[in-house]
Protein backbone atom coordinates (compact mmCIF):
# COMPACT_ATOMS: atom_id res chain seq x y z
CA UNK A 1 0.00 0.00 0.00
CA UNK A 2 1.36 3.67 -0.55
CA UNK A 3 0.22 7.27 0.01
CA UNK A 4 -1.72 8.74 -2.94
CA UNK A 5 -1.66 11.98 -1.53
CA UNK A 6 -1.42 14.15 1.83
CA UNK A 7 -2.88 17.23 3.36
CA UNK A 8 -2.47 18.93 5.86
CA UNK A 9 -4.71 21.07 7.95
CA UNK A 10 -3.93 23.23 10.90
CA UNK A 11 -2.69 20.89 13.21
CA UNK A 12 -3.81 17.98 11.61
CA UNK A 13 -2.33 15.76 8.77
CA UNK A 14 -4.29 13.40 6.26
CA UNK A 15 -3.13 10.62 4.20
CA UNK A 16 -4.97 9.23 1.58
CA UNK A 17 -4.53 5.81 0.02
CA UNK A 18 -5.99 2.69 -1.04
CA UNK A 19 -6.05 -1.02 0.09
CA UNK A 20 -7.07 -3.77 -2.68
CA UNK A 21 -8.90 -5.69 0.21
CA UNK A 22 -11.36 -2.50 1.26
CA UNK A 23 -13.81 -2.57 -2.61
CA UNK A 24 -17.29 -2.81 -0.91
CA UNK A 25 -19.56 -1.85 2.09
CA UNK A 26 -18.53 -5.01 3.48
CA UNK A 27 -14.68 -5.26 3.63
CA UNK A 28 -15.07 -0.78 4.81
CA UNK A 29 -17.27 -1.83 7.91
CA UNK A 30 -15.19 -4.91 9.06
CA UNK A 31 -11.89 -3.30 8.50
CA UNK A 32 -13.60 0.01 10.96
CA UNK A 33 -14.99 -2.38 13.21
CA UNK A 34 -11.64 -4.44 13.44
CA UNK A 35 -9.48 -1.40 14.16
CA UNK A 36 -12.41 0.21 16.98
CA UNK A 37 -11.49 -3.02 18.56
CA UNK A 38 -8.07 -2.97 17.87
CA UNK A 39 -5.43 -3.04 21.39
CA UNK A 40 -4.56 0.50 22.15
CA UNK A 41 -7.15 2.11 20.20
CA UNK A 42 -9.93 4.12 21.93
CA UNK A 43 -12.76 4.16 20.04
CA UNK A 44 -15.17 7.19 20.32
CA UNK A 45 -17.70 6.37 17.70
CA UNK A 46 -18.04 4.97 14.31
CA UNK A 47 -20.42 7.20 11.73
CA UNK A 48 -22.26 6.77 8.63
CA UNK A 49 -21.98 10.30 7.05
CA UNK A 50 -24.56 11.29 4.25
CA UNK A 51 -22.39 14.47 2.80
CA UNK A 52 -24.39 15.05 -0.29
CA UNK A 53 -27.86 14.70 1.37
CA UNK A 54 -30.68 16.99 -0.84
CA UNK A 55 -30.87 19.86 1.32
CA UNK A 56 -34.66 19.83 1.16
CA UNK A 57 -34.38 16.41 2.73
CA UNK A 58 -33.32 15.37 6.81
CA UNK A 59 -30.02 13.93 6.74
CA UNK A 60 -29.03 10.51 6.90
CA UNK A 61 -26.14 10.68 8.75
CA UNK A 62 -26.09 8.00 11.35
CA UNK A 63 -23.62 7.42 14.72
CA UNK A 64 -22.83 3.69 16.55
CA UNK A 65 -21.31 3.32 19.99
CA UNK A 66 -17.45 1.46 19.13
CA UNK A 67 -19.11 -2.10 20.19
CA UNK A 68 -21.86 -1.86 17.48
CA UNK A 69 -20.81 -5.43 14.94
CA UNK A 70 -20.56 -5.32 11.34
CA UNK A 71 -23.99 -6.95 10.65
CA UNK A 72 -25.97 -3.73 12.84
CA UNK A 73 -24.08 -1.33 10.77
CA UNK A 74 -24.10 -3.05 7.26
CA UNK A 75 -27.80 -3.31 7.90
CA UNK A 76 -27.79 0.51 8.06
CA UNK A 77 -25.60 0.85 5.14
CA UNK A 78 -26.38 -1.04 2.27
CA UNK A 79 -28.36 0.84 -0.09
CA UNK A 80 -29.14 4.38 1.55
CA UNK A 81 -26.54 6.29 0.16
CA UNK A 82 -24.17 6.98 2.50
CA UNK A 83 -20.83 8.80 1.30
CA UNK A 84 -18.75 8.03 3.99
CA UNK A 85 -17.91 5.82 7.52
CA UNK A 86 -15.71 7.15 9.50
CA UNK A 87 -13.92 5.54 12.84
CA UNK A 88 -12.93 8.66 15.41
CA UNK A 89 -11.37 7.81 18.50
CA UNK A 90 -7.61 7.87 20.41
CA UNK A 91 -4.49 5.81 19.98
CA UNK A 92 -1.52 6.49 21.79
CA UNK A 93 -3.04 9.35 23.19
CA UNK A 94 -3.87 11.35 20.44
CA UNK A 95 -7.15 11.92 18.74
CA UNK A 96 -7.16 10.41 14.98
CA UNK A 97 -9.57 9.19 12.55
CA UNK A 98 -10.31 6.71 10.05
CA UNK A 99 -12.54 7.66 6.89
CA UNK A 100 -13.53 5.49 3.89
CA UNK A 101 -15.47 7.17 0.93
CA UNK A 102 -18.07 4.64 0.14
CA UNK A 103 -18.17 5.54 -3.42
CA UNK A 104 -14.46 5.09 -4.66
CA UNK A 105 -13.56 3.01 -1.03
CA UNK A 106 -10.20 5.64 -0.75
CA UNK A 107 -9.13 5.52 2.84
CA UNK A 108 -8.08 8.43 4.90
CA UNK A 109 -6.07 8.27 7.95
CA UNK A 110 -5.79 11.58 9.96
CA UNK A 111 -3.46 12.41 13.04
CA UNK A 112 -2.28 15.21 14.65
CA UNK A 113 0.71 16.94 12.45
CA UNK A 114 3.04 16.58 15.78
CA UNK A 115 1.77 12.85 15.59
CA UNK A 116 2.79 11.80 11.90
CA UNK A 117 4.52 8.04 13.46
CA UNK A 118 0.36 7.35 13.96
CA UNK A 119 0.24 7.13 10.38
CA UNK A 120 2.37 4.04 9.81
CA UNK A 121 0.54 2.42 12.66
CA UNK A 122 -3.20 2.97 11.41
CA UNK A 123 -1.76 1.60 8.14
CA UNK A 124 -0.63 -1.44 9.45
CA UNK A 125 -3.79 -1.98 10.92
CA UNK A 126 -5.96 -1.27 7.24
CA UNK A 127 -3.78 -4.04 5.55
CA UNK A 128 -4.51 -6.49 7.93
CA UNK A 129 -6.33 -9.40 5.92
CA UNK A 130 -10.17 -8.86 5.93
CA UNK A 131 -12.07 -11.67 7.23
CA UNK A 132 -16.07 -11.41 7.47
CA UNK A 133 -17.74 -11.90 10.38
CA UNK A 134 -20.53 -13.64 8.18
Amino acid sequence: MSTDRARINGQNVTCYFREEDVRDPQSAVGMIVRIAGMEGFEARYIALRDLDGDPGQDNKSRQFAPGTGEQEILAVCEGKGFDRLYLAGRLQDSPVGIGVDLKSFEIAVTVPRSRRELIGTLSQAVTQPFEPAF
